[in-house]
């Protein structure tokens, strides 16, 4: 069996449901993808990239804050 080596998720919530949810390599890139999801898709969500490993916060982006 293959594992992924995706290590860190990307959820962003809007009142508290899930809306979108992704998975990168490295945090920049998750960083990155939500400051684009939340700028064009998602403007009043709450954002969190998630260390699959650790199970921390490692970046977290509220409501129209600048990502």
């Amino acid at each position: 069996m293959m594992w992924s080596k995706e290590q860190y998720r990307g959820v962003i919530k809007y009142q508290e449901n899930i809306v979108c949810d992704f998975q990168t390599k490295d945090t920049m890139h998750a960083i990155a993808k939500l400051a684009r999801l939340m700028s064009e898709e998602f403007p009043y969500a709450k954002g969190e990239v998630i260390d699959l490993v650790t199970g921390k916060i490692v970046y977290e982006c509220r409501q129209r804050a600048v990502c």
